[in-house]
């Protein structure tokens, strides 16, 4: 899947959640738990960003009872 400029929030640059991406749901059950990597993502995100709130948007947008695993490297 090719990135484009409309892929990135307007505000932050950082690529949009991939979890509003109609091509992506259609492979995803989202009415049952997931696991998602988040790998060396918020060391890139600066602190006037919020990376806290990067987090928190994908722990509000998956299912109930999902894992979610960042990590930094």
């Amino acid at each position: 899947m090719s990135e484009s400029k409309s892929d990135r929030d307007p505000v932050t640059g950082l690529p949009v959640l991939e979890l509003e991406n109609k091509d992506v749901l259609q492979h995803i059950d989202m009415s049952r738990p997931l696991g998602l990597l988040i790998r060396g993502l918020l060391h890139h995100v600066d602190d006037s960003l919020d990376p806290a709130g990067v987090m928190r948007e994908y722990m509000d947008r998956v299912p109930e009872g999902s894992y979610i695993a960042p990590t930094n490297y």
